[in-house]
């Protein structure tokens, strides 16, 4: 038995009482984002780089993994979306760093960095 609730803020759940599992469109949307993020070769680089380095700017991980500048966009857009890296503006340039450590921590016992 399936029964459809609405909770505040628009989100919208199923909760399959006979099985006792919650399903959280927000939280799996959330989810989505995370898994796409890291299912890509260049986007795991780009983690692996910023778990080692630290901070870098757009420049380097462009040189460093030989991506144009709308291919490197791309990837670091679709990370920062995902919650996985934040970016700081110094003048002209953009520097990206891990966004959460906890999760840099659990991708590293997962052996994904």
């Amino acid at each position: 038995m399936s029964r459809f609730h609405s909770l505040e803020g628009g989100r919208l759940t199923l909760e399959q009482t006979d099985v006792g599992v919650i399903f959280d469109d927000v939280l799996i949307g959330e989810r989505s984002r995370l898994f796409k993020a890291l299912a890509n070769e260049t986007r795991l680089k780009i983690l692996m780089l910023l778990s080692v380095r630290g901070e870098m700017c757009v420049c380097e991980l462009m040189s460093v993994l030989r991506l144009t500048q709308p291919t490197a966009s791309h990837h670091l857009g679709i990370l920062k979306n995902a919650g996985l890296i934040r970016e700081r503006k110094s003048g002209r340039l953009v520097f990206y760093s891990i966004a959460n450590v906890k999760l840099l921590e659990g991708l590293r016992r997962l052996n994904l960095l």
